[in-house]
């Protein structure tokens, strides 16, 4: 071979690396999807236990409504107690006693309401917080076959190549099994 024409020379190429290059970057692709997941589903489950805190905030702030409509229902029983020969305060006492039970019995109520809404809020929670590890985990493994399939352009290692998409198919079968 002439010395002029040594630069137009290239060595033959073996055809797995191209499907290296593919595989890193199909699962560089998909860690990017499951990152964005992971992040987008711990963007949910904070805003349902935001919402979970809140629900419980108003139960607790419904207790203490509670708490003072029976300290005045307790009030006025004593005083009917006290002034049971007055016909007029009676009659006063006994109205007051009947709206303090109403409220009573609509607030008992809707603090279950709100009970139940918070547990509810709760386990979306949860479900949402168990999405974004099951992403977050498969993100890695994800990444982890890109790193080998990396490793096996630099190095030209085709065993490494071979174990890329060991991972990545760990990664889907943990998205699609659980």
């Amino acid at each position: 071979m002439y010395i002029e024409a040594r630069h137009l020379y290239e060595p033959p190429q073996e055809g797995w690396l191209r499907w290296a290059a593919l595989a890193a970057v199909l699962a560089g692709l998909l860690a990017a999807a499951a990152f964005w997941g992971a992040a987008w589903w711990g963007a949910k489950a904070h805003q349902a236990q935001r919402e979970e805190q809140q629900h419980w905030r108003d139960y607790h702030l419904l207790a203490l409504r509670l708490e003072g409509v029976k300290q005045g229902r307790d009030f006025f029983s004593l005083q009917r107690l006290l002034e049971h020969k007055n016909v007029k305060v009676q009659k006063l006492v006994e109205g007051k006693l009947q709206d303090f039970e109403e409220e009573f019995s609509r607030l008992e109520k809707e603090r279950e309401q709100v009970r139940a809404a918070a547990e509810e809020a709760g386990r979306r929670s949860e479900d949402k917080a168990r999405y974004a590890r099951k992403a977050w985990h498969g993100a890695w493994l994800f990444t982890l076959g890109v790193l080998l399939a990396l490793g096996a352009l630099a190095t030209h290692k085709k065993l490494l190549w071979l174990a890329a998409p060991l991972p990545v198919l760990a990664a889907l079968a943990l998205f699609l099994v659980t």
